[in-house]
């Protein structure tokens, strides 16, 4: 089990399983997003994660990368 929060620590959670390589992606869009080199990211099963504190400080972005190659 993997525990994590957000850098401010407002939101907390765990991770039993992932279910993805660890992947490090530089396109434009990731660039534009992170303000960074690159964005680190871990693919996780719903199932598999909980918010172990308040959701209420989460916000949702919708990135349309998923039906589009990066630029």
């Amino acid at each position: 089990m993997m525990t994590g929060s957000c850098l401010c620590g407002a939101v907390h959670f765990k991770i039993g399983v992932t279910s993805g390589p660890f992947e490090l992606c530089h396109c434009n869009s990731c660039r534009k997003v992170s303000v960074s080199a690159i964005v680190a990211g871990l693919a996780v099963p719903r199932n598999s994660s909980q918010w172990t504190t308040s959701t209420d400080s989460i916000m949702a972005f919708d990135v349309p990368l998923l039906n589009e190659p990066p630029a």
